[in-house]
């Protein structure tokens, strides 16, 4: 019987079982790689039919870890060299050094990682993405990256781009459409030479850069446009529009902007302010813009009609007011730090998904604000005006009223489809001991969601601050547990 189900059905069946949901090849966690090879490794074993399925699933995403006693994932190269119609089967490769104290590492763990590194890409032909963390970058590598006509995505983190050869390679015919270069080092590299020759990549859609690279980036569009006559009724000054300037990168779609990767505690002290009128005037068709919090721009710089395309924007609040007439097609918003509904009560009408920092005493408020939306997540604490919440009894505050407030304050939207409730960042770290001050979490979970059903029509996915998620398949089922933390 199981057998007469079509192989295609199969396959989506067990691929979902091995992403558990999530279905990113650039997750490095041991309990993600764990997670897949434990779905796929028994299937394998189960017969021809299965062993055929599960088999493309599990060299479809290969990982590569260099240690310095040895690589273990030579047994991953070998495995494919093993048999010749392996090597089609893989789409993307990770290869990533496991961190190490500066003074064990050496020059012979380098030129094994480069060795691993280069022969794995040589091997696999019809690779479409590659990311490489904390590894060396050698000639070879450059010039396969820029030679592969089935590379698509490009993601290098901490990469060491200390190459010895010059490689004249035209980037315009790089088939590369995502790229993302983010450094720690203050020195600021391209890996192909020139940052001017980023222009080269025509067919890139998605850029991910840190905001030094990006103010590099600004400088040579040239210098920034001097203000235009201030209008006398408005206090700020007006930046001109430069009509029709020639794009540099015209397909570009999705920008981020994101801190240098540091250690944490100097991330939460780091602000970068960067320049983006010039460069959204020579990138027109941009639509998803996402500034990582500590990321700041003048409401100005945003002030352009070229942003009437942008659908999805997360930024600071302190751009909202200007997007509320300049960002007509917004449809997802995600604000990052503390919400002040007067600053987006005029794009209510506008917004479908709305991600947010806000407080509890004003949820119904919001939900008055945008009667439309259709996805909604929640980053809860107490009061909209606290900023010192540093205790448990406050996260315990924020479970009382999603359990007992949350229906009746978000009852005016009618079409929402997906919601998820959050701690704050301040708040997340006690939510552990909130499971020893609230007994029953699950039963009273479920009590919520039929409050929550009952005044929400349309909602079928919720997600609640113990990080379960529920799900609403059917009617007359209930409510069923979709995903269930490790923890609990």
């Amino acid at each position: 019987m199981l057998h007469k189900l079509p192989t295609e059905i199969w396959y989506k069946i067990i691929k979902i079982l091995r992403d558990d949901g999530d279905d990113d090849w650039q997750d490095l966690s041991r309990g993600s790689q764990h997670q897949r090879r434990s779905t796929l490794l028994p299937l394998l074993l189960t017969s021809r039919y299965f062993s055929s399925i599960a088999e493309p699933l599990l060299y479809e995403h290969a990982v590569l870890y260099v240690h310095k006693e040895g690589s273990r994932s030579g047994t991953v190269v070998d495995a494919l060299q093993a048999r010749e119609g392996r090597k089609e089967l893989v789409k993307t490769v990770v290869a990533t050094r496991r961190s190490r104290p500066r003074k064990e590492e050496d020059t012979e763990m380098r030129k094994e990682e480069s060795v691993l590194v280069k022969t794995a890409l040589m091997f696999l032909s019809g690779l479409q993405g590659l990311r490489l963390f904390r590894t060396l970058m050698s000639d070879e590598v450059y010039q396969w990256i820029l030679t592969q006509p089935t590379l698509r995505t490009l993601i290098l983190q901490r990469c060491d781009f200390t190459r010895k050869g010059d490689h004249e390679v035209d980037l315009a015919r790089s088939r590369i459409t995502r790229l993302t270069l983010l450094q720690s080092s203050p020195v600021l590299k391209f890996p192909f030479g020139e940052v001017s020759k980023l222009f080269a990549l025509r067919r890139l859609q998605d850029l991910t850069v840190t905001a030094p690279f990006f103010n590099h980036i600004a400088t040579l569009l040239g210098p920034p446009p001097s203000p235009a006559s201030p209008d006398p009724n408005s206090a700020l000054p007006c930046l001109p529009t430069v009509p029709g300037p020639p794009p540099v990168l015209p397909n570009l779609r999705r920008l981020s902007i994101q801190l240098p990767p540091v250690g944490p505690s100097a991330r939460d002290q780091t602000v970068s302010a960067v320049p983006l009128y010039l460069f959204l005037l020579h990138s027109p068709n941009v639509t998803h813009l996402l500034l990582q919090a500590g990321v700041e721009v003048d409401p100005l710089e945003i002030s352009t009609p070229r942003l009437e395309h942008l659908k999805v924007l997360q930024a600071s609040t302190e751009v909202a007011d200007t997007l509320r007439t300049e960002a007509e097609g917004l449809e997802t918003l995600t604000m990052n730090g503390m919400l002040e509904l007067t600053m987006v009560a005029g794009l209510g009408e506008m917004i479908r998904h709305l991600s947010l920092d806000i407080g509890t005493d004003v949820v119904s408020a919001l939900a008055l604000a945008f009667p439309k939306l259709l996805s909604l997540v929640l980053r809860l604490r107490p009061e909209n005006s606290k900023t010192d919440l540093n205790g448990l009894p406050h996260a315990v505050s924020v479970l009382i009223w999603v359990y007992n407030r949350a229906p009746q304050d978000l009852a005016n939207l009618a079409n929402l489809g997906r919601l998820s409730f959050q701690l704050n960042t301040e708040l997340e770290r006690h939510r552990p001991g909130t499971a020893i001050v609230y007994k029953n979490t699950e039963k009273r979970e479920r009590k919520a969601l039929a409050s929550l059903q009952q005044t929400l029509p349309s909602l079928r996915e919720v997600r609640l601050p113990s990080d379960r998620i529920w799900k609403l398949f059917n009617l007359d089922e209930g409510w069923e547990v979709v995903y269930r933390p490790p923890s609990l």
